[in-house]
This record gives structure tokens, C-alpha cells and sequence, in this order.
């Protein structure tokens, strides 16, 4: 079936992913991350949005069910939107804002509600369309009249969670320049046509996509990154431990010392067994010709920053703070103990389950569906443990209540996050 996105027009080939209010399910556009709707009701929902004759009694029912319309939307796809409502919402509230503008957020807004039997015959004729569709098309016909709330709403907003893995496998046939996909058990499988591969909106994780056989994949954890599934829990790996560096040093650390032990296997009967053992004494209780047990060890020295400075920087701060996640190395202890009680040495123990970055039915699919070398190296199942020695430099220096100012508004934030890494697991 033809897709087109609702921000690009970019037009895609999509089979056996059903849309609608009934699956809700979201296919959203490789090269931009906006959702996609049938090429058919495309035209239909615009000149709906853009003719609706929609008067002030539909605004007033609007802004009523704000409240509804948000329980509505908890564990629905509509959540992909959610800032995109609220920032609707914020225009309708704002009495400088012109009709004209009002008018398409209230057909948008009053299509989403319409389940509720709120406005049940305002757009009779557009039958089950997508919502998402309908809410960015919506958005991107209001153009810049909308930016500046969702501007203010979108600070530090995370992906929605979602069971559906995204991978990405390079066309080589250079005579090709449709885009398409399939949907497959848990999988969102991208067909892209390799003169295209540069404008995939999310990075590369180890640098620039290569015109091989690679398969790349995409998920909750990686949300802005595409990791190559040949060798997959080692880029992961990889990357939680960077986020730690980036934290340690913006806490003035002056040397990190840490060992890695990462232990997998391929195999499903050992693969029960491992996830059961601590990685500390998983030798004890597999057989070794199954399993592949990996060990590293470093040390770095780091220059003294100017800590007192560099805590200013709320924007850098903010953007510290949204590296923590359920399988960061470090929590927000870290700033308790440096700012509370001036530690200049830690210890962390942490082990990390890969398979709950990427699960066993995902890597078994993507073998199975996917255009996958035989000599790609993906483990059944990986875990890694890092033991990590932390040691700081002295916070004599450093006004200790402007400290304590910035580590308070620091716990604010952190409780933020902390609550939105709960809710994503709920």
C-alpha cells in the first residue's frame, strides 16, 4: 500500500502494517521521524483542515475535553503527538492568535476527540484516518503560527516507548529510489535506497553509514542513533560507558580506571542459564566452549575543568541530566555524593542485561528476515559488568552555597527524568 509522510511528501511502499484506530500502530518516516498516512486519505484530510468551517462552540468543546482527550491518549500511539496536542492547545488558549490558525487546530483536535462522542458528526466523510496523521498534517499546515509552543514543549522530550524495532538495510541496486517496508513479528524493516542513506535522520552511532550488507538497527535506547547489528552489544556497550565519561568529567574527574567483563554465547540452552548467573561468577556454571567471556581494562587522566563555571551552564546541565536512563552506568547518587558530602573517590558496580536493549525475539527476526551475513556477529544473549574506580578533583575551591543552589535545581531535573524513564516502563 502507498504511505506518504505528513512533513516531507516523501512516498513509501508499506506492506502488512495496518493503520488506524482499531491498530493502532504508527509508521513513522525514515528520513524526518514524522508519521505517515494513506496516500489516499492525504489529500482528503488537508482540504478538510484547510476548508473546516468550524465555529466557536466546536473551540469551546475543544478546550472542555483537554482533560479526556489526555487519558485518551495514554498507551495509544496518539502519545507520538502528545506535544504536538498540547502545543495546539496553547494556541486555542491564546486569545492574539488569529481565527484562521484556531480553525485547524480545532478540525485536528476535534477529529482525535471524536471517539468520545464529543464531536462525533464534524467530519463525517474522513472515516477511520489516522489520528497522528491528522494531528501532523494539522502541524505542518499551521507552519511557523505553531513553532513557537511546540518550541517551548519540546525541550528534552524522549521517544515515546514502543515494542516495535526499526531496522534499516541499504539497497544496493542503484537503479532503485523507492523506499519501502514490511512489518514483520516485531520488526519495522526499512528498505533504503543506498543514494538516500545520507538522509536518514538519525547518526550514525560509529560514524558514517558504508555501502555494504550492514543492517542497522534502531530503538527505544538508541532513539537517535542507528547502531550496525553486526556486533551490536558492543556499540551498546560502548556508548553507555561514554555517557558515564561525559558525566564524570563534567563533575571535575581526574582519573577513571574501570575493567569490563562482557560474557555471551549463541546458544538458546546456555542462553537460559547465563541470564540467571551473575557475570562475576558466570564461569563457575557454563560450559566454556559455549560461552565467550571478553575482558578490558583502562585508565584516563582528565584535566581540571573549572567546575564553578561550567555548573552554570543550565543549558549543559539540562542536557547531563537526559543521558540517565534505566541502564545508565550512573544514577543520580553521583551528584549526591559529590555535592553533599565532597566525595573525591567512588567505587560503581553495574551490570548491564543487553538482551534488554535488544530482546531475543528481535536479533532472532532480524536473522531471519533480514538481508543478514552469515558471518555477522550477534550473540543470543550478552551480559557486561563494569567495575569502575572514580577519583575527583578537591571542591575546596568552589562557593559552597552556589553549589548547593545548583545542585538543588540539579534534583529537580532529576526527578523529572526519573519520572519519565517510570513512566516509559509502566
Amino acid at each position: 500500500m502507498k504511505y506518504i509522510c505528513t512533513n516531507c511528501d516523501e512516498e513509501f511502499d508499506i506492506t502488512d502494517f495496518r493503520i488506524g484506530i482499531n491498530n493502532s500502530k504508527v509508521v513513522m518516516c525514515p528520513y524526518c521521524n514524522f508519521p505517515t498516512i494513506e496516500k489516499d486519505k492525504y489529500e482528503k484530510v488537508k482540504d478538510e483542515l484547510n476548508n473546516s468551517d468550524c465555529k466557536e462552540e466546536d473551540l469551546k468543546n475543544v478546550l472542555e475535553n483537554e482533560n479526556k482527550l489526555y487519558e485518551r491518549i495514554k498507551g495509544t500511539q496518539l502519545e507520538k503527538v502528545l506535544e504536538d496536542i498540547k502545543a495546539m492547545y496553547e494556541l486555542l488558549k491564546n486569545p492574539m492568535e488569529e481565527w484562521k490558525s484556531k480553525i485547524i487546530a480545532v478540525a485536528a483536535l476535534a477529529y482525535v476527540i471524536a471517539p468520545l462522542d464529543v464531536i462525533p458528526d464534524l467530519m463525517p466523510a474522513l472515516g477511520f484516518v489516522d489520528d497522528v496523521g491528522f494531528v501532523m498534517l494539522a502541524m505542518a499546515s499551521l507552519g511557523s503560527a505553531i513553532q513557537k509552543y511546540k518550541k517551548v514543549l519540546t525541550e528534552n522530550i524522549g521517544i515515546n516507548k514502543s515494542n516495535v524495532t526499526t531496522v534499516y538495510q541499504l539497497n544496493q541496486n542503484y537503479c532503485e529510489y523507492q523506499t519501502s517496508a514490511i512489518h514483520k513479528k516485531n520488526l519495522l524493516i526499512w528498505d533504503i535506497p543506498v543514494n538516500k542513506k545520507n538522509n536518514l535522520y538519525p547518526n550514525l552511532i560509529s560514524g558514517k553509514i558504508i555501502n555494504g550488507n550492514e543492517i542497522y538497527v534502531l530503538n527505544d535506547y538508541v532513539s537517535q542513533f542507528l547502531i550496525p547489528f553486526n556486533n551490536f552489544d558492543q556499540y551498546i556497550s560502548d556508548n553507555i560507558f561514554n555517557e558515564a565519561v561525559i558525566i564524570l568529567k563534567a563533575l571535575g574527574v581526574k582519573k577513571i580506571r574501570y575493567t569490563k567483563k562482557m560474557v555471551s554465547t549463541s546458544n538458546k540452552k546456555i542462553a537460559t542459564k547465563l541470564k540467571a548467573k551473575s557475570v562475576l561468577n558466570a564461569e563457575n556454571y557454563i560450559n566454556m566452549e559455549d560461552v565467550s567471556v571478553q575482558n578490558y581494562e583502562d585508565e584516563s587522566i582528565f584535566e581540571k575543568v573549572d567546575l564553578a563555571e561550567s555548573l552554570k551552564n543550565t543549558e549543559f546541565i539540562d542536557k547531563l541530566i537526559w543521558y540517565f536512563s534505566d541502564n545508565s552506568i550512573i544514577d543520580e547518587t553521583v551528584f549526591r555524593d559529590r555535592f553533599e558530602q565532597g566525595l573525591v573517590k567512588k567505587k560503581i558496580l553495574k551490570e548491564l542485561d543487553c538482551n534488554s536493549i535488544l530482546d531475543v525475539n528481535s536479533r532472532v527476526n532480524i536473522k531471519k528476515y533480514c538481508k543478514v551475513n552469515n558471518d555477522v556477529n550477534i550473540n543470543q544473549y550478552s551480559k557486561v559488568l563494569w567495575n569502575v574506580e572514580v577519583e575527583y578533583y578537591s571542591l575546596g575551591d568552589i562557593d559552597r552555597e552556589e553549589l548547593k543552589s545548583i545542585y538543588n535545581n540539579m534534583l529537580i531535573m532529576i526527578d523529572e527524568r526519573r519520572k519519565y524513564i517510570e513512566g516509559r516502563n509502566v
